[in-house]
């Protein structure tokens, strides 16, 4: 159960890709379905979807909140990547209480002593829907 007093945060990497971009309608959907509102959205942009953008809006958020989110969301792996390694710069661990939201899936995400959900993407239905766009465009 989602806590009235720890916001789910979402970093965004590149909210121009269109999967990213749905990915944080998403997010917005949920918490306004939870809370009723927009009040809880809380979210840090980056300009692109590396691990070095990851890593520096967790920084950000550190320096403004001056602490580590209870729960949070990345857009994406590389997002999550970055995230991660400012949280262990910091804290020397990652500290297991954090829950983890992300997307796309890999192994090395069950080594986290954390609650983690990983929503893996559907990769057939991706190609078919960019393979019906550019045919529609030629």
């Amino acid at each position: 159960m989602i806590q009235q007093d720890a916001p789910i945060h979402f970093f965004a990497g590149d909210a121009l890709l269109p999967t990213i971009a749905a990915r944080l309608r998403g997010y917005v959907q949920a918490i306004k379905a939870h809370y009723g509102d927009e009040s809880h959205v809380t979210v840090s942009y980056a300009e692109h979807n590396t691990t070095k953008d990851g890593e520096q809006m967790m920084k950000q958020y550190l320096e403004q909140h001056r602490q580590i989110p209870s729960h949070f969301i990345a857009s994406s792996l590389p997002i999550l990547e970055g995230v991660l390694s400012a949280i262990r710069q910091t804290e020397g661990v990652i500290p297991a209480h954090i829950n983890i939201g992300t997307f796309d899936d890999h192994v090395m995400l069950s080594f986290l002593p954390n609650n983690v959900w990983s929503m893996k993407q559907d990769e057939t239905l991706l190609v078919e829907k960019a393979f019906e766009i550019m045919t529609a465009k030629i």
